[in-house]
């Protein structure tokens, strides 16, 4: 099929058709939209939203935290936990924060893995530098 790998002119096509297509996009976030290890980069249209989602493990009592959200560049929206269907107690989860873009600037999201009621917390485990741009 013209879509496969296997070389040929057929997945050059593709190739090209997929880079149009970006590129007709115009403004579009870029860089990863869950977790890793290290810091990542972020590049945001102005009014869009993107999501940041990172795993846990359920019933130890440790989960994520963010730092330099709400601020007149990015705000944070909504924060919801995510299990698998039917999942046994303790299994693993993901803590899903997601932002809107509000104005052009930047920002840094600091994550932390912590259990919030042990003082003090433990250095940022990730950390995104979110660039906001104008369309």
């Amino acid at each position: 099929m013209w879509w496969r790998s296997g070389g040929g002119r057929p997945t050059r096509v593709y190739l090209a058709l997929l880079g149009v297509c970006l590129l007709a996009a115009g403004c579009a976030t870029t860089g990863p939209g869950a977790g890793g290890a290290g810091d990542r980069d972020l590049t945001v249209s102005e009014g869009a939203t993107f999501t940041v989602a990172l795993e846990k493990q359920g019933g130890t009592g440790y989960g994520w935290s963010v730092a330099g959200a709400d601020t007149d560049t990015v705000a944070l929206v909504e924060r919801r936990l995510e299990r698998a269907p039917g999942a046994a107690p303790g299994a693993p989860e993901r803590d899903v924060f997601v932002f809107q873009a509000r104005r052009s600037g930047t920002a840094t999201l600091r994550f932390t893995y912590a259990r919030p009621w042990v003082a003090p917390p433990p250095p940022p485990s990730h950390a995104y530098h979110v660039q906001v741009t104008r369309c």
